[in-house]
């Protein structure tokens, strides 16, 4: 694994013009000003480096080692956890943080005073908590929860139901969104009944840290269920008010960062045209960087929601520029580029630029890390399109595959988003061409399933479909 070629691969402009002017040896900057011409390439180009600048392969790769750690001391010179959190934010080199990780344990931890060590463990793990690109291993947070607990100057009764809350919270959300466990509604209400187990518990503790993780796992759980989503306000609250200052001090980005998220609870109860003045105010360059992704995507949905479709469009593009600019068939990332701008254009109605994106979402969704779930998103953009765009034909198609679809994908539950869905857009054709009333129950589900998020903006496309049905009788 050549690591200072993944590093070059995974930065921005600004980081390339950083390295640019960096001092080198002129042997560095030979394989430097080669490596940085092939970025974009997919795998490390070390046969063509070596034939064409006439080095063996120990020199090229002890000077990839060499400028690798240049990079770091010129990107982040002050090293150490500011290099961690700069390493950790990229999808593609939270590999090469975890090696530096390692290496920080190997050689500075030793020479560090207790209670640097036990900061320097509880920084350690917020940040890798804080990583939303990757999945990171629960091995390594019970690791790292561990190794701070172990290094407490003074510990607290309560500090490992803290660590013990957070590594609930995250196989909680692990399960919801990978298992079928999302559809057990005894799995989430054992976990609810097991977060107010422990409240009782810390009812007269004073351990920021466990209050801080109950309230984070309380607001983690009202967002992820989206069963009562106007109770994560309370949480916010408190789980700001707990917010350990040993976190602010190292990192200063988390309190701005998490006061984002009422603009997220505004968009979760259906507030769109609030979340999108609460983000405009709210949300700037300064703090983007140090967001969770969810921010800048409910952002975008409450603009295209409200039909602020140039700032959704800005977003989209900052939020999935590598994605856009340089896509990649087997990911994911790539697929949400694409839906996301099928999603614009089709509510900005234009409809010429719908399809290319939304036929490259679907073949990458395919080809690559297949989703069921983006694959049902898809297929409703599809039925939307051609609804809208008036070609009944093909949209009926459309609407027969996809219930065949659903049934082999075993999506069988009449009430779920998916199948009420094909259900309304089949009722507005027979509408239209059958003269059938429209379906009063299914018209009350779709006012109850499609209010927010992804769902709401089908259900926006919903409401223009049922205006054209009405209108082509």
């Amino acid at each position: 694994m050549n690591y200072f070629f993944q590093l070059l691969a995974s930065l921005d402009e600004s980081e390339i013009s950083m390295l640019d002017l960096a001092r080198y040896t002129p042997t560095e900057r030979k394989i430097y000003l080669f490596l940085r011409d092939r970025i974009g390439t997919a795998e490390d180009p070390a046969e063509e480096a070596t034939s064409s600048l006439a080095i063996s392969h120990n020199t090229y790769y002890k000077n990839c080692s060499l400028l690798l750690r240049k990079a770091y001391e010129t990107i982040e010179p002050r090293g150490g956890l500011d290099l961690l959190h700069f390493l950790m934010k990229k999808k593609f080199l939270v590999a090469a943080g975890m090696r530096e990780l390692a290496k920080i344990e190997r050689t500075d931890v030793p020479e560090m005073t207790p209670k640097e060590k036990e900061n320097f463990y509880f920084a350690v793990f917020h940040l890798l908590r804080s990583v939303e690109k990757i999945e990171i291993p629960m091995a390594d947070f019970r690791k790292y929860g561990k190794k701070w607990l172990a290094s407490r100057v003074e510990p607290d009764a309560d500090d490992p139901v803290a660590i013990k809350i957070y590594l609930e919270q995250r196989q909680f959300t692990k399960d919801l969104r990978q298992t079928t466990k999302r559809f057990s509604e005894n799995y989430v209400g054992k976990y609810l009944a097991l977060l107010k187990g422990y409240e009782k518990a810390l009812s007269k503790s004073k351990n920021a840290f466990a209050h801080f993780n109950l309230h984070t796992a309380y607001y983690n759980y009202y967002y992820n269920t989206h069963s009562t989503p106007e109770c994560m306000k309370p949480h916010l609250k408190a789980l700001l008010h707990w917010l350990p200052k040993e976190i602010e001090k190292v990192f200063p980005w988390v309190r701005p960062a998490r006061e984002l998220d009422e603009g997220t609870i505004y968009a979760m109860t259906g507030e769109y045209e609030k979340a999108f003045e609460f983000y405009t105010s709210h949300f700037n360059d300064g703090i983007a960087q140090h967001v969770s992704i969810r921010v800048p995507k409910d952002y975008c949905i409450s603009a295209l929601y409200t039909d602020h479709h140039e700032t959704a469009e800005k977003l989209i593009y900052r939020i999935h520029k590598k994605d856009i600019e340089k896509p990649l068939e087997n990911s994911r990332t790539s697929v949400a580029a694409e839906m996301w701008l099928a999603f614009l254009y089709l509510n900005w109605a234009k409809y010429e630029l719908v399809i290319p994106h939304l036929s490259n979402a679907l073949r990458r969704n395919r080809k690559g890390s297949y989703s069921r779930y983006n694959e049902s998103i898809l297929r409703a953009l599809e039925i939307c399109f051609y609804f809208l765009t008036k070609d009944w034909d093909y949209t009926e198609q459309l609407i027969t595959r996809n219930r065949q679809w659903l049934r082999r994908n075993e999506f069988r539950d009449p009430n779920s988003e998916e199948v009420v869905f094909n259900d309304i857009a089949k009722g507005y054709l027979d509408q239209m061409f059958e003269g059938k009333a429209p379906n009063k129950d299914l018209e009350q589900k779709k006012n109850e399933l499609f209010r927010t998020e992804v769902s709401g903006l089908i259900g926006k496309f919903l409401d223009k479909m049922k205006v054209l049905a009405a209108s082509s009788k």
